[in-house]
C-alpha cells in the first residue's frame, strides 16, 4: 500500500527515568567544556532522529508540506554532519576528535543504525514516495538510534568523570533530561502523525505525555531525590514555566489521542506548528544552563 505521493516545492516511574539517564563529568575548565559539548551533539542527535521521523510522517498526511519535506532533508543532513564532527573532531562544531576507543567504539554502533536509517530517507527524499512498510522501518531504526544515542551520552560521561578529580552530578543530569525534552517534543508529532496514518499508538501518545510531564514538573520544581537541580536562575525557571503553558494549551489534543480518538489533519497542523514552539523554548532554556 502506497501513501500519499511525496512531491519537493514515553506513566514512566521519574526516579527510574532520571536513574537510566545520569550523567557525570568535572568541572576541570577544558575537559569539561569538551564533556558538555560533545553530550550536547549526542543528545542534539536524538531530537534529530525523531524530526525526521516526524517530517516524513507529515508529509506523507499533507500536512505543512512543503515546509515538512524540506525539514527532511535539513534534520537528515545535520544528523550526517554531527556523526562525522563527533567520529574526527570538527572546529566548525568544535567539538575536538576524541581518542577514547570507548567511546569511538558507541560512535561506530551508532553509525551502523544510522546506515539502516539513512537510506530511507534518501529515497524518500530522492523519488518522492514512501509506503507504509518503510515508514513503520524508518519509526523502529529511530529508536534504536536514540538507544545507541543514549548508550554514547552515557559513555561519554563515564570516560569524562574518569579524567576528572570533581563532578557536577546535578547539573549534568538536569541538563540531558532538559535536551530529552526537545526530543520528546518531536516524537509526541510523530506518534500523533502515526496515529493519523496507520493507528495503534496511542498507548505511545500517553507513555511520551506521561515522560514529558514528569521531565518538566522535575525541570521546574527541582527533583532533589533524583539528583535533579531546580532552576539556578530566575531566568530558567522563567523559561521552563513558558515551556509549560504553551504544553498545557496542547496538551488537550494529544489527550484525545491517548484516548484512541484519531487526529484528524487540521488538529495535526496546529498540533506540530505549536510544539515547534515547545522545541524552540525547550532549547532556550536549556542553553541557559551552561551560559
Amino acid at each position: 500500500m502506497r501513501l500519499n505521493k511525496l512531491v519537493p516545492t514515553t506513566v514512566f516511574a521519574v526516579a527510574s527515568l532520571f536513574a537510566s539517564s545520569t550523567i557525570v563529568f568535572a568541572q576541570s575548565t577544558n575537559l569539561s567544556a569538551t564533556a558538555t559539548r560533545m553530550i550536547d551533539v549526542s543528545a542534539g542527535q536524538r531530537m534529530l532522529a525523531q524530526r525526521i521521523v516526524k517530517a516524513t510522517c507529515l508529509s506523507a498526511a499533507q500536512v505543512n508540506f512543503a515546509s515538512n519535506f524540506q525539514e527532511i532533508r535539513e534534520a537528515h543532513e545535520d544528523f550526517k554532519i554531527r556523526h562525522y564532527a563527533m567520529l574526527n573532531g570538527s572546529s566548525t562544531e568544535n567539538i575536538p576528535r576524541t581518542t577514547s576507543d570507548v567511546i569511538l567504539g558507541n560512535l561506530s554502533t551508532v553509525g551502523r543504525v544510522f546506515q539502516g536509517f539513512s537510506p530511507i530517507v534518501d529515497r524518500v527524499t530522492q523519488t518522492g514516495n514512501i509506503d507504509q512498510i518503510e515508514l513503520v522501518s524508518l519509526n523502529d531504526q529511530s529508536l534504536f538510534l536514540v538507544g545507541s544515542l543514549n548508550e554514547t551520552i552515557q559513555q561519554i560521561s563515564t570516560v569524562y568523570a574518569e579524567s576528572l578529580s570533581s563532578q557536577n552530578l546535578g547539573l549534568t543530569l538536569t541538563l540531558d533530561i532538559a535536551a530529552r525534552q526537545t526530543m520528546l517534543s518531536q516524537q509526541l508529532v510523530k506518534e500523533m502523525c502515526l496515529m493519523h496514518l496507520l493507528g495503534n499508538q496511542s498507548g505511545n501518545i500517553q507513555s511520551s505525555m506521561d515522560l514529558f510531564d514528569a521531565s518538566l514538573n522535575a525541570l521546574i520544581d527541582g527533583f532533589p531525590a533524583a539528583g535533579v537541580i531546580a532552576p539556578p536562575t530566575q531566568e530558567i525557571r522563567n523559561k521552563l514555566i513558558e515551556v509549560k503553558n504553551i504544553w498545557t494549551t496542547l496538551k488537550p489534543i494529544a489527550e484525545k489521542s491517548a484516548a484512541g480518538n484519531v487526529p484528524d489533519r487540521d488538529s495535526l497542523y496546529m498540533f506540530s506548528l505549536a510544539m515547534e514552539a515547545v522545541l524552540r523554548t525547550t532549547s532556550e532554556a536549556t542553553a541557559l544552563y551552561t551560559r
